[in-house]
């Protein structure tokens, strides 16, 4: 993690996968659904360089360091707001924090809501957007059910609400089969 900085350059969207991981997360019913959301993203739209990808399973120093360097975020994940299982739910802004409170990263106990606050006080200041695109998660059936039905309806219409996100930040995303100049990075675990 970054210690003791003078400022840090924000710049760009990044785009996470909250969850448990992008690979395991389909063993761990709606909590699949940001690591879901995240795949479909990437296979259906071409993401300008401008924008990046990273799952909120990796460690947490590396995903505050990642927060902490962009401008604006935008958080796919399964989120308890207490509506119908596969509501979604945009929040914005100062409303983020709270509604991610409780949500682990990855094996640790840091929340995501403290990953945040870390990635504010590491650069300096809030990031100019964070937007949250959350799914009322069904009740878990047990291990190894994959995302509810309910859930996976809901994969779609999340993606379509990130890149019209994207879109209002002039972070265009094209759809596949169309001409773009770059390609987002699928960051690793270890970057």
């Amino acid at each position: 993690m970054r210690a003791f900085r003078e400022a840090i350059m924000r710049e760009g969207a990044l785009i996470v996968a909250g969850g448990d991981g992008v690979r395991s997360d389909t063993l761990y019913g709606d909590d699949g659904f940001g690591a879901q959301c995240v795949e479909t993203l990437l296979g259906r739209y071409l993401l300008p360089r401008a924008a990046r990808v990273f799952e909120a399973g990796a460690e947490p120093g590396v995903l505050v360091d990642r927060l902490a360097e962009a401008e604006r975020i935008i958080i796919f994940d399964a989120v308890d707001f207490g509506a119908e299982p596969g509501s979604l739910t945009i929040a914005r802004r100062e409303t983020v924090p709270a509604l991610l409170e409780g949500r682990g990263v990855g094996g640790s106990d840091m929340t995501l809501s403290e990953a945040l606050s870390c990635a504010t006080l590491t650069a300096g200041g809030p990031p100019a957007a964070v937007t949250l695109i959350g799914c009322q998660p069904a009740p878990a059936d047990g291990f190894g059910g994959g995302l509810s039905r309910t859930a996976a309806t809901q994969v779609g219409p999340a993606v379509e609400a990130c890149v019209l996100e994207l879109a209002l930040w002039e972070c265009d995303a094209v759809p596949m089969g169309h001409a773009a100049e770059g390609v987002a990075a699928l960051l690793p675990l270890d970057a």
